[in-house]
């Protein structure tokens, strides 16, 4: 599940940075950069915290599988970026791709019933949370430039 979360975040900054790509705004530019810096870092932090969690924990079975438009791929392959994007609609598309893993880790941790496992996936989940709330101030302040 670990991977499934790395995946997404190198899968979203990828679209981001292709989407920034299409755009001729440099506040759009700017804040669309930072956004795939956040998750390039996200993607980097998730892939520590598994190399250094207890391997334990990480090889207990989960009884959660993925359907198949709820994997990270289906999920950002869902996104439209096309050129000339306005500022709501950046901010609209950094919730998205804020609320997928939240969302993504709730339907984990409640299928979860290891407390060991159980403490990852919430250490996990409260990471997402935090730093989509980091983004969201970061992003306020790139729009009151």
């Amino acid at each position: 599940m670990l991977d499934c979360l790395v995946d997404f975040h190198c899968r979203a900054a990828e679209f981001v940075e292709n989407c920034l790509e299409r755009q001729e705004s440099e506040r759009v530019r700017m804040v669309l950069q930072y956004l795939a810096e956040h998750h390039r870092r996200l993607q980097e932090a998730i892939a520590d915290y598994e190399a250094d969690a207890e391997r334990a924990v990480l090889d207990t079975y989960i009884a959660f599988a993925l359907m198949e438009d709820d994997t990270p791929e289906s999920f950002v392959d869902g996104l439209s970026c096309p050129a000339g994007l306005g500022l709501e609609e950046v901010v609209a598309l950094a919730q998205a791709l804020g609320d997928y893993p939240v969302t993504l880790l709730n339907d984990v941790l409640a299928a979860v019933e290891n407390p060991h496992v159980a403490e990852v996936f919430t250490n996990l989940r409260d990471l997402e949370v935090q730093e989509r709330k980091l983004l969201s101030r970061a992003v306020d302040t790139l729009l009151d430039l």
